[in-house]
């Protein structure tokens, strides 16, 4: 049961099943499964588990239409989970945090979305609420395992004449990740 969770954390970015050659048994150990859920009178938002790296988290969670008229807004193809969703991290890799989601449809009224959080990883900890509602009333979502990518530490310098070199490359199955150094112009 926990590695179906594992693949409905990142089922549409691929990236597991081809890391793993389609094994996800070493995501396991790394997926929280979490049983947590925000309601109004429009939806009801169930997390059900959650994937992080260092810099970076993947949210499963499912949202349900509570009325017809949030029926309509949740089956438009440009629905967008952060239209109802507000998301607070306690600590952040940089100044901007980027979304981005995938979905698939569950069942009539309801939506399965992976919502990945760039510059949000593990440890921290996340608030998740409905907008709108009530301060305090939300989620309180810790982060507590981060996936221990496969890393490459060197110096690769690259053969375009710039003057930069890549030191690290860093896999795991909710992205890749570069370091790069970049040589200051001389003048």
């Amino acid at each position: 049961a926990l590695a179906g969770t594992a693949l409905a954390v990142v089922y549409h970015y691929h990236t597991a099943l081809e890391y793993f050659d389609g094994d996800t048994a070493p995501l396991e150990s790394a997926v929280q499964a979490v049983d947590e859920t925000l309601e109004n009178d429009s939806y009801r938002v169930h997390v059900d588990s959650v994937l992080s790296d260092s810099h970076s988290t993947v949210l499963g969670l499912s949202i349900e239409a509570l009325n017809e008229e949030a029926q309509a807004a949740l089956m438009e193809t440009r629905f967008m989970p952060l239209s109802i969703l507000h998301l607070e991290a306690e600590q952040t890799d940089s100044s901007t945090i980027s979304f981005s989601f995938t979905s698939e449809q569950a069942e009539a009224s309801v939506r399965r979305f992976s919502l990945r959080l760039e510059g949000v990883g593990a440890p921290n900890t996340l608030r998740l609420s409905l907008v709108g509602a009530p301060e305090g009333s939300g989620l309180t979502l810790p982060l507590e395992t981060a996936l221990v990518g496969r890393s490459v530490q060197s110096a690769v310098p690259l053969d375009d004449g710039r003057e930069h070199v890549i030191r690290s490359c860093t896999l795991n199955p909710t992205g890749i990740e570069l370091e790069v150094e970049f040589a200051a112009p001389v003048r």
